[in-house]
């Protein structure tokens, strides 16, 4: 029997920063499985094509690049992207998706790649694709990535009876909960910075989301106190293009743990975005947290998808081999 011949893989190129919009369509298309699912949890930006489009639309050009593979007549055969972050030298990986066709694997080998390749100023690289992902499971760990945290992607309806509840039992506790101000971060960044090293947001990043907070902007940002000491924190923003409060982090400080800080943060939280308009919140909890697992249950939240966070380090201008 003959080998059938595949077709050669392009080479993907670099999607100018007017044409990042003109890609939400395929991104939209291919980031779901037949049965539903969405392969990369990065990649998914809303429940429609146009909320994909108006997120792409909206990313500023030094903070995300994107690639595309064309076939001979334009057309869009594969797209991978990222977030950037150059004061973390950290990139955050979106897809890759490609066409079905009998070079698929290759080219999203071929897209990874390219990413890598254009970004030597790069150290680390995280991507968080779909937890029964086989296809891509399979490619990151080619590419020498590391297979890190199973994390839950969960919603709850703001409103709802479980919320509604959440909301009443934290009530005695409602008065420990204010709004961030700078002097606050003094003292619960070291906590921050134990809980989540590695952080996807900066310091200078959440101090800015402070002031954006107390002037009555997306984002908001809450201390809880115990003692006069601040004790626990959470870091939120109102996702306009998702219609969605998205909960970055919640903390508190292991000692404070059991006196209901951490349910009259998020309950804070929720009601803020309910009163924006919003009927749904999302966060993502690392699977191994059962503690906060728990409280988000108890809150009224569900799961929706699961992603596997896949790890790839080096030396920053050494590119990939």
């Amino acid at each position: 029997m003959l080998d059938t011949p595949q077709m050669p893989v392009p080479v993907p190129g670099p999607v100018p920063h007017n044409e990042w919009p003109s890609l939400g369509a395929f991104i939209f298309r291919h980031n779901r499985a037949a049965d539903g699912r969405v392969r990369c949890l990065h990649g998914e930006q809303g429940d429609d094509e146009p909320s994909h489009v108006t997120e792409l639309a909206g990313l500023p050009a030094d903070e995300a690049a994107f690639w595309r593979a064309a076939g001979s007549q334009g057309e869009a055969l594969g797209v991978i992207g990222c977030e950037i972050d150059k004061l973390l030298r950290r990139a955050w990986i979106r897809g890759p998706w490609v066409a079905p066709g009998p070079s698929s694997v290759a080219l999203e080998a071929a897209l990874l790649d390219s990413l890598e390749r254009a970004l030597p100023d790069i150290d680390r690289f995280d991507a968080f694709p779909s937890e029964d992902d086989d296809t891509l499971a399979a490619l990151y760990r080619g590419a020498g990535y590391r297979r890190m945290a199973v994390h839950r992607v969960m919603q709850a309806a703001l409103g709802d009876a479980g919320a509604a509840t959440a909301t009443a039992t934290a009530t005695a506790v409602d008065s420990r909960i204010t709004l961030a101000r700078p002097d606050d971060l003094r003292q619960w960044l070291p906590l921050h910075h134990g809980l989540f090293p590695g952080s996807y947001l900066s310091d200078d990043e959440i101090a800015a989301a402070v002031g954006t907070a107390i002037d009555g902007g997306p984002r908001l940002v809450l201390t809880a106190w115990l003692d006069d000491r601040p004790a626990g924190y959470l870091v939120a923003m109102d996702e306009t293009t998702a219609h969605e409060l998205y909960v970055d982090y919640l903390g508190v400080a292991p000692a404070a743990r059991g006196r209901g800080l951490g349910r009259a943060l998020l309950c804070h939280a929720m009601r803020w975005a309910e009163a924006r308009g919003r009927r749904r919140a999302a966060l993502t909890v690392r699977q191994d947290r059962a503690e906060a697992l728990s409280l988000y249950l108890q809150c009224g939240f569900q799961q929706t998808r699961a992603g596997v966070h896949w790890c790839k380090d080096r030396m920053a201008g050494a590119p990939p081999s």
